[in-house]
């Protein structure tokens, strides 16, 4: 007889084996879970981390006051077409800010002009937008996040004449010159001859100057023949005060008004030279020292000043001393 009351026996210990397992794998898994996330998670906290720290830094950075000085060692060069300022770099300037006024005034009616970046020692700007022949003021001052900076004393100059202004100018302080040498041959009882010479006589500081010279033999009389030399400018008798370098200075008649007087004046980075041939007026511009010398022209600056001349031989011949009537 089978006893159906009878319970199968379960082993317990499979269940309690089930349970410990599944405890302790719930752990592993939380913990398998959070590290896929903190995998994702963790570059965007170092972006946000870098990210704070660059705000940081850049707040830091920012000046608090503007330069504390102006730009300092500040030079101009004048041109025809452009003027170039160059300024040494002023601590804790991020950009300069350049001002220009028209003649020479003040401040208050310049304008802004250009802003520079550069960060070298020496710092270079360029304006390109000037006439030639005008002058200008110019001033200079250092910016940064904070605002600007005290600005420089004014700096004034000019550009440089046009060529053919200055070619102009030269044009109005010529005049037409002859030299006439006579010869009177035994002892008076023979009629003078005459030969005559005919060039251009430039008015510089009071006095002419002209490429026209006559070697001394033909003023230089004998027992027997007489040579003597007459100038005339614009017609009237004038007298030699010096012959230097194969040069003849002048005397600049009191009765003539109709030429202006050139001055004289230093090199500058652009020159002109000007001269009268067959009857025309040409010039040419050139920088250093000019070649291929036309006879009797005048080397003028960029201001119109008188640099040299050249003699009938087309030598280079600096200015002599004036002579003033």
């Amino acid at each position: 007889m089978v006893n159906l009351s009878q319970k199968s026996g379960f082993p317990h210990w499979i269940l309690w084996i089930v349970t410990g397992a599944a405890v302790l794998l719930i752990p592993v898994a939380f913990m398998a879970g959070w590290l896929a996330d903190m995998g994702q998670v963790r570059p965007v906290l170092t972006q946000l981390s870098q990210a704070q720290q660059a705000t940081i830094r850049q707040a830091s950075a920012i000046p608090k006051e503007p330069p504390s000085q102006a730009p300092d060692h500040v030079v101009a060069s004048w041109g025809l077409s452009q003027v170039v300022l160059k300024w040494s770099r002023v601590p804790g300037a991020s950009a300069y800010v350049v001002y220009r006024a028209t003649g020479n005034h003040s401040v208050v009616g310049a304008e802004k002009i250009g802003e520079v970046t550069q960060s070298t020692h020496e710092v270079e700007f360029v304006d390109s937008g000037v006439r030639p022949g005008t002058q200008y003021t110019y001033w200079i001052a250092a910016v940064n996040a904070a605002g600007q900076g005290p600005m420089t004393q004014a700096l004034s100059g000019e550009t440089y004449l046009t060529p053919a202004t200055i070619a102009q100018q030269v044009e109005k302080s010529a005049i037409p010159i002859q030299a006439t040498v006579w010869s009177q041959g035994g002892l008076g009882l023979f009629a003078p001859t005459q030969k005559s010479y005919h060039s251009v006589a430039f008015a510089i500081d009071g006095v002419f100057y002209t490429a026209l010279y006559l070697p001394p033999s033909d003023s230089h009389s004998t027992w027997l023949t007489k040579h003597w030399v007459s100038w005339t400018v614009g017609g009237l008798p004038v007298h030699v005060l010096k012959t230097t370098h194969q040069l003849t200075v002048l005397q600049m008649p009191r009765q003539e008004k109709s030429v202006t007087s050139l001055v004289q004046g230093s090199v500058t980075a652009t020159n002109v030279l000007v001269w009268y041939h067959q009857g025309i007026w040409q010039h040419q511009l050139f920088t250093g020292t000019p070649t291929n010398l036309p006879l009797g022209a005048l080397v003028m600056n960029g201001y119109g000043d008188v640099i040299a001349l050249t003699n009938h031989l087309g030598q280079l011949i600096t200015i002599p001393s004036s002579y003033v009537h």
